[in-house]
């Protein structure tokens, strides 16, 4: 039996609010539609359509920029996603990436949900564990300090610093997955 190998088809919906500007499709990408504008010269100045560039937020997700009678947003590329394409009849204000994979803007790994379901997802789970289990935070910390000299208070300060947040980062998981690590 032969296996087939096409790509799944990519389909197109405009942007909720930037109908006629914009599209997104289930793969995640972003374009501008062909369109017309007033010029100061003539009536009608032809603008081609074409991708929009993404960029990388400090968090690891991707944005875009569209503008519209001169005002700009920058939404992140999984929101525009799921406004064009996942109903949400319960307003749920949380987008997850099922895979847990935040450059993975596919219709098919997104979903709508709460705070409270976003961090239950097992993926997360996992990346919240890894986090309270590592040393490499302690690491970094103390190489951009070294070199310093450092007070007794201040290391002092600094440690428990450190407890406090390994502490709240170890009951936010119990919470998110009700005690259950």
């Amino acid at each position: 039996m032969q296996q087939n190998n096409k790509p799944p088809d990519e389909i197109w919906k405009y942007i909720p609010g930037y109908e006629g500007y914009y599209e997104v499709s289930t793969l995640g990408n972003v374009r501008s539609i062909d369109r017309f504008v007033k010029s100061p010269t003539t009536d009608r100045l032809s603008i081609k359509g074409k991708p929009k560039s993404v960029c990388t937020d400090k968090y690891g997700y991707l944005h875009v920029c569209l503008s519209k009678e001169h005002k700009t947003w920058y939404p992140t590329v999984h929101r525009l996603v799921a406004l064009a394409f996942i109903p949400n009849p319960d307003n749920k204000p949380c987008i997850d990436h099922i895979d847990g994979d935040k450059l993975n803007n596919r219709l098919e790994n997104l979903r709508w949900c709460t705070v409270k379901e976003n961090n239950r997802n097992p993926i997360t789970i996992k990346r919240h564990k890894e986090i309270i289990f590592t040393e490499e935070r302690n690491r970094k910390i103390s190489q951009s300090l070294k070199g310093h000299i450092i007070s007794p208070e201040t290391k002092k300060k600094i440690s428990e610093s450190r407890k406090l947040y390994y502490k709240k980062l170890k009951e936010n998981v119990r919470t998110a997955t009700n005690g259950f690590i």
